[in-house]
């Protein structure tokens, strides 16, 4: 992950110092976009990420219906 932001971050401040100012910054951008488009790591941390949300909903629901049923 770190190598990825090194890169990224190199790649941003070439794209600054040779195109300069405002052009850079929307080439910047597409390059950091392409990056994230097609890194298979990051792509693969989004979606970690997000089974873990759906996880801990999955988690917290089922603890609700335990709580109802001792209740009862």
């Amino acid at each position: 992950m770190k190598r990825i932001i090194i890169i990224s971050s190199f790649a941003a401040t070439a794209l600054f110092t040779l195109t300069g100012g405002v052009q850079a910054q929307n080439s910047i951008e597409q390059v950091l976009k392409n990056i994230e488009t097609n890194n298979k790591e990051l792509q693969a941390n989004a979606q970690l990420i997000t089974s873990q949300k759906l996880e801990s909903k999955t988690d917290n629901n089922q603890i609700g219906r335990a709580s109802c049923r001792e209740r009862v």
